[in-house]
């Protein structure tokens, strides 16, 4: 099996297979954008058979963000782990997107290069 194959079974468990095939068709186009996504981002140093169980997690965690933002979804509603989604509210999805790219960076924590934003204090 590839990685981006059980990035889209780890993803499917995630939305219960609650999908229509078009929409499956989708995810798994959705999946590997994910999977470039995180894999562009690792530190060079990473090797992904180091981190492959946690990588797997957070681009599939990661594809189902993109996969509610691109509003291709016609699922009512599913929970992945202690987030639930009700397509019945657009800011929901909206603060749930966000929750969920959140997570799927937080379980590569260490691995990933930042995007280059920091704060900084400013002297008047």
């Amino acid at each position: 099996m590839t990685i981006n194959e059980e990035i889209f079974a780890k993803a499917m468990l995630l939305v219960k297979g609650e999908l229509l095939k078009d929409e499956e068709a989708v995810l798994k186009e959705i999946c590997a954008m994910a999977c470039d996504e995180l894999m562009g981002r690792l530190k060079e140093d990473v090797l992904l058979t180091d981190i492959h169980d946690s990588f797997v997690r957070s681009a599939a965690t990661l594809a189902l963000a993109m996969f509610l933002e691109a509003e291709t979804s016609q699922v009512q509603s599913f929970s992945a782990g202690s987030v639930h989604v009700s397509r019945q509210n657009p800011a929901q999805i909206r603060a749930s997107t966000d929750l969920l790219r959140r997570q799927a960076e937080l379980m590569l924590l260490g691995y990933l290069k930042d995007h280059g934003f920091g704060f900084k204090a400013v002297r008047g």
